[in-house]
């Protein structure tokens, strides 16, 4: 049984609570937050779990893995101090804010022999393959173009002090980028050639984007936003026809239209939810001794930071 702690009790660790009771060989064993009224509703429904008011001491407690869902820049410091002290790591997206932070916690997860992942639910999802094998077997030739947007008016939400309205963790890049851009990843890789982007930056934060990558033969477009409202799609479009998917970041259905007219949709519902394959292949990573997940990689992660830079690079 693997005992989880998790630090930062926000509404994407109460999905994680709500999720892992679904996974065999994995319980709660400690929580924390400086938060009292966010213990209160977590020690609602674990009962038995240990409450802590300091990050630090639920990490040197007797948990075996650490889920980490503190604000974005927060997450270096608290994962390398739980790989120190020799605790399997699950982090949500981004996993830091640099490329080189991200090299520097996976380094220290092979020196301790730990696990260490970051959350990406998207590439766990059983539904993502079925898409990416729709997409290999050339049903669409060759791809030329991939576009996803994320674009969420959060503002209204919004509270002093709040991280995603920090100049240095704050922002759409990171916090609804990594959807889009792994996307992108999922089917054009990480070998672009250059990078365009049109951005709307308030008080330093942007709160919107949209760049192109050119991969030469191909393109990919990511567009994010957390002041405006926009459908939330995936497209794959290929020589022979193009992909259409809803909701790209959870998918469960897809609707493949070809050059010559025809057109097939599927469905899929989700197996419980979609934080589930990502929990199971955590504690599998874990139990196995797996300490680099192939659905999304190390490397993967550290693709994922190099864009998010150089989209930022872009734009000056």
């Amino acid at each position: 049984m693997i005992k989880w702690g998790i630090i930062g009790l926000g509404n994407i660790a109460w999905r994680f609570v709500q999720s892992i009771q679904y996974a065999d060989r994995a319980c709660i064993e400690a929580i924390a937050s400086h938060n009292q009224e966010k213990q209160n509703k977590f020690k609602a429904v674990l009962h038995h779990v240990k409450v802590y008011d300091d990050y630090e001491t639920l990490i040197r407690s007797d948990v075996d893995a650490i889920y980490i869902a503190l604000p974005h820049g927060m997450h270096y410091h608290y994962a390398k101090m739980a790989l120190l002290c020799h605790k399997h790591v699950l982090v949500e997206k981004p996993s830091t804010l640099s490329y080189q932070d991200t090299k520097e916690l996976i380094a220290l997860a092979h020196q301790n022999q730990v696990f260490f992942m970051e959350a990406l639910k998207t590439r766990f999802i059983a539904f993502n393959q079925q898409i990416k094998d729709e997409v290999n077997k050339g049903t669409i030739g060759q791809v030329i173009k991939v576009q996803a947007s994320f674009c969420n008016d959060v503002l209204d939400n919004k509270r002093p002090g709040w991280y995603l309205l920090d100049p240095i963790q704050g922002g759409a890049l990171y916090d609804v980028g990594p959807y889009p851009i792994s996307f992108v990843m999922d089917f054009l890789g990480d070998k672009y050639q250059s990078i365009q982007s049109h951005y709307r930056i308030k008080e330093g934060i942007d709160h919107y984007f949209y760049s192109e990558l050119d991969y030469g033969n191909a393109k990919g477009i990511v567009e994010g936003a957390i002041d405006e409202n926009k459908e939330r799609m995936g497209y794959i479009y290929g020589t022979l026809g193009r992909i259409e998917i809803p909701m790209y970041n959870r998918p469960i259905e897809y609707t493949v239209y070809l050059n010559d007219g025809q057109s097939y949709h599927y469905h899929q519902d989700l197996l419980f939810d979609d934080m589930y394959d990502e929990i199971k292949k955590a504690n599998d990573g874990i139990m196995n001794k797996d300490d680099d997940i192939q659905e999304w990689s190390h490397q993967d992660s550290l693709s994922l930071m190099k864009i998010i830079e150089d989209i930022k690079e872009s734009f000056h």
